[in-house]
């Protein structure tokens, strides 16, 4: 037997602290113990599948078409997250679509985790993925376009501005009107794409805090109490926003800027590999100071968020409760601590500030190294160099 997916609970039916292993096989449920089947059960038999919460004890419990409730398996509360995502690929199967990927393992998905988030916003991207895939390819042409600019002022500096022979007045107007037509479409594209991305982007934030808000509303109100409403109304707002940024304009800046530097590398390796290779000296420099920097950044930025939350989750549970504060006189208490958590926030964000202020000016001089680099071995190679020395 093929089974997609088990999990094994903590209680068995007796609710004694014993395994029961759920398996879901392509057509079937079968309840297992010491590899004897307790019962199976078809799953065009069933019409839903939940789990339930108790005192110290959950249930999946199975709706059939029949509408009979049948207790399928229990477990104590460290095991309710599993079963709540085993129900969800249940009821994936009984809608016939494809069960969601979802890792039952706790100790596995800590390694998956990100990735499996990942992969789950690119899902939840699939209806705008026309949208954004015209945004990419105006971002292409908008490369393209900034690439041409530079070029066409080479030649009106080579060739008609320091020019020693004749330069024809036809040539100095067809450079120009390619000048003007060149940035005219750079800005066209760039107004389109703008147009494109912040609408989409805005429908993307509206469905995702929509879908957010529901995923709330199914939870069970003892996990409502593990998580202050402060946290959520930050993964409500902050978190959507920067979620919006990262799925709508991260990608097709990452795109953008990537094919702007092989773009302006293959120009001039075109022109002159001999100084080009000069540019490729500080990227290892380069490369080693930002995988510094991610690693530190995730770990400042995520403790910037949580004192951000702290200090929301702390205003939203205190203002709404006005008059408790009032009726126990705790204003000076809750002064005190909004205070404490301020300070916290403002620390944490200096720590942001400091950790920019020392990568960020760091790899701008170890970019602008290579070009001061390019300039010198440029004018100790050219003649004028020679007239310089003597």
């Amino acid at each position: 037997m093929d089974n997609k997916t088990a999990l094994k609970s903590d209680l068995d039916h007796n609710l004694n602290f014993s395994e029961e292993q759920i398996l879901l096989d392509k057509d079937k449920i079968i309840v297992a113990k010491d590899k004897r089947t307790l019962f199976e059960l078809q799953i065009n038999e069933i019409k839903s599948a939940s789990v339930e919460e108790g005192i110290g004890i959950g249930r999946l419990v199975i709706k059939t078409k029949k509408n009979k409730e049948l207790e399928i398996a229990y477990f104590t509360k460290k095991k309710v997250e599993s079963f709540r995502k085993l129900s969800l690929i249940i009821n994936a199967m009984i809608d016939g679509k494809d069960p969601p990927q979802i890792n039952l393992d706790k100790k596995e998905e800590e390694y998956t985790n990100k990735l499996g988030t990942l992969r789950w916003l690119i899902h939840f991207m699939k209806p705008y993925k026309l949208k954004i895939s015209l945004g990419v390819v105006l971002a292409l042409v908008s490369v393209a376009l900034n690439l041409v600019p530079p070029l066409i002022i080479k030649a009106l500096i080579d060739n008609v501005l320091i020019s020693t022979s004749y330069v024809s007045k036809g040539l100095f107007g067809l450079l120009t009107l390619e000048l003007f037509a060149a940035l005219a479409g750079v800005t066209l594209v760039s107004i389109l794409q703008n147009y494109i991305l912040t609408v989409t982007g805005q429908k993307v934030v509206n469905d995702l805090k929509s879908r957010t808000y529901d995923h709330v509303m199914r939870l069970s109100s003892s996990s409502i109490e593990k998580i202050s409403s402060g946290r959520i109304l930050s993964r409500l707002t902050t978190d959507v926003g920067n979620t919006q940024w990262l799925m709508v304009w991260g990608f097709p800046t990452i795109a953008t800027n990537v094919l702007t530097i092989l773009g302006v590398g293959l120009i001039l390796f075109a022109m002159d590999a001999n100084l080009a290779v000069f540019i490729l000296i500080p990227v290892p420099a380069a490369i080693y100071a930002l995988i510094k920097y991610r690693k530190k950044s995730h770990r400042i930025y995520h403790r910037n968020w949580r004192r951000n939350a702290d200090v929301t989750a702390a205003i939203s549970d205190t203002v709404p409760n006005y008059f408790i504060v009032k009726s126990f006189s705790k204003e000076k208490f809750e002064n005190k601590r909004l205070s404490a958590l301020l300070n916290s926030l403002y620390d944490s964000q200096v720590r942001v500030t400091k950790m920019n202020q020392f990568y960020w000016p760091v790899l701008g001089f170890i970019t602008a190294f290579s070009t001061i680099l390019i300039w010198w071995v440029e004018i100790k190679s050219s003649p004028a160099a020679y007239s310089l020395e003597s």
